[in-house]
């Protein structure tokens, strides 16, 4: 049997070296506590399959494997394991190739950390991406598909934005003033518009296959008072064909009639004018000057001892009864007939 000598200690053991330990089993031959030896091999077969607490213990070589749970174990110089590691921080995502999210009431304000980044605005219902990270103007904003104010409105209303693809931005998703981008793709009314309030047309309108083209500095109302249908010539001046009934005052080249030629007008006196006089019967309830509008005409019929002045001359007074034609041919040359009552030819 080999017994313990006093040698040199040794640092490094093998699988085929010896130990000494106290075998606690007694046995027939040995009792109890006898010194035994057993190869290293042996004894870390037995360790490795023995579950044990390891209390202050330090593993230092890079080699050990831990498996199992170890609750309260403090790591210390881990190798490619960063100080707070276990903090989520815009850095380590960004260098993970992931994106960071984020919220806010209202429109993101700050400038992104990293593009990709996504920002939800929770009171407008509406998402950002972030498209570089100068400033706040590289979040873009992106369409939405929610119940919110982006779908529900029925009408573009002034303020209005419209969303699109911009082709010189990688097909980006932009916005654009509605009223801007009408006027950048000169968009043709659809069949049916309704319009409300005054609407601002350009000068040539396309109606189908043709054109509708306004000229002149001048406003164009048109008034229907029910279903109208209006043929227009191929050229020159509108102008009123066929029987037509007209109402109020008609001027037709400075000689306006009010209902029809001829009509009777009474209780005349005074200065007559083309508007109110020309081309009627007018019975005179005082003496009457006759305007020196080329043109003018009427039939005076003498009310009482009346008078008719022209040009600052003055005829003889008129018994009741008479009747004068006049007809003025310039501003000093009238041609007038006088009839008498007396010569007056009456029907019975």
């Amino acid at each position: 049997m080999a017994t313990l000598q006093g040698k040199a200690a040794i640092t490094t053991l093998q699988d085929g070296d010896l130990v000494t330990i106290h075998d606690v089993s007694a046995t027939a031959e040995d009792a109890a506590g006898d010194l035994k030896k057993i190869t290293v091999a042996n004894l870390d077969t037995h360790l490795s399959a023995t579950t044990k607490a390891l209390t202050n213990k330090t593993i230092s070589t890079a080699t050990n494997t831990l498996t199992g749970t170890a609750a309260g174990l403090t790591v210390g110089a881990t190798t490619g394991v960063e100080a707070g590691a276990d903090v989520t921080d815009a850095t380590n995502v960004a260098a993970a190739g992931a994106s960071m999210t984020s919220s806010g009431a209202g429109a993101p304000a700050t400038t992104p950390a990293a593009v990709g980044n996504i920002y939800t605005d929770t009171t407008a219902d509406t998402t950002y991406i972030a498209t570089g990270v100068a400033s706040s103007a590289d979040w873009d904003l992106q369409l939405s598909t929610t119940s919110g104010t982006v779908l529900a409105d029925t009408q573009i209303v002034a303020g209005d934005s419209i969303p699109f693809f911009d082709v010189d931005d990688s097909s980006n998703a932009k916005k654009r003033l509605a009223s801007s981008a009408i006027t950048d793709l000169g968009i043709a009314l659809l069949a049916g518009p309704t319009f409300t309030g005054t609407v601002t047309m350009p000068a040539t309108v396309v109606l189908g296959a043709n054109n509708f083209v306004r000229s002149g500095a001048h406003s164009l109302t048109l008034t229907t008072g029910a279903t109208t249908n209006v043929s227009l010539p191929a050229s020159g001046t509108l102008a009123i064909l066929g029987a037509n009934t007209f109402t109020g005052t008609q001027d037709f080249n400075g000689q306006q009639v009010e209902g029809m030629l001829n009509k009777v007008v009474t209780s005349v006196t005074g200065t007559l004018t083309t508007t109110a006089h020309s081309g009627n019967v007018l019975v005179t309830t005082g003496s009457v000057t006759v305007p020196t509008t080329a043109g003018f005409n009427a039939i005076i019929v003498a009310g009482g001892a009346h008078t008719v002045t022209f040009n600052a001359t003055t005829s003889a007074a008129m018994a009741a009864g008479d009747i004068m034609t006049v007809a003025v041919q310039s501003a000093t040359v009238i041609q007038a007939v006088l009839t008498a009552a007396a010569d007056k030819v009456t029907f019975s």
